[in-house]
């Protein structure tokens, strides 16, 4: 027997789409991304690390906009198989 995880899988032969954006929701992510931003624990101890201080806004500001488009592109690749399917919240 599959199990209720598996279940919609083996049901599914094509991805069900989904809006390339939907921005009615901005307002609620953007506390949490300035939060994660600003108060990241480990900036500190990784900015002792660096020799040339200079270059820490380069660094930082890479890794930010890396980790954004990974991001970016778990998010689509997920809308774009699970479309509508998707719950607006889990919690």
């Amino acid at each position: 027997a599959q199990s209720s995880c598996t279940s919609h899988f083996s049901q599914q032969t094509m991805p069900n789409g989904a809006p390339l954006a939907n921005f009615s929701g901005f307002h609620k992510m953007m506390p949490i991304m300035v939060y994660a931003a600003i108060f990241h624990f480990s900036i500190p101890s990784l900015a002792k690390e660096v020799s040339r201080k200079s270059q820490l806004g380069n660094i930082f500001a890479m890794t930010f906009v890396l980790c954004g488009l990974l991001y970016t592109c778990i998010g689509a690749i997920g809308a774009w198989y699970f479309g509508g399917d998707v719950q607006q919240s889990v919690n």
